[in-house]
């Protein structure tokens, strides 16, 4: 698994938690459904920029999503 994939596996991992869809997401954040929804589903990466914003929208710091990516990419 990539590091681009491991963060989107994530942030779908979080919306689960959440119970909130990628197009909750999208407006929360501000980008298209069709943005999120291609990189919710690894036809494209997110970018830094994006991780970061969908964070802040999640309520989660992105150190704790960043651990959560790393422990998911070394086992």
């Amino acid at each position: 698994m990539s590091l681009a994939e491991a963060f989107s596996s994530e942030i779908r991992a979080e919306l689960g938690r959440q119970k909130m869809t990628g197009l909750t997401l999208a407006g929360k954040v501000g980008m298209s459904q069709n943005y999120i929804a291609k990189r919710l589903r690894d036809e494209l990466p997110f970018t830094l920029t994006d991780i970061a914003i969908i964070c802040d929208s999640l309520g989660k710091p992105f150190s704790e999503i960043s651990q959560r990516v790393t422990a998911s990419l070394k086992s």
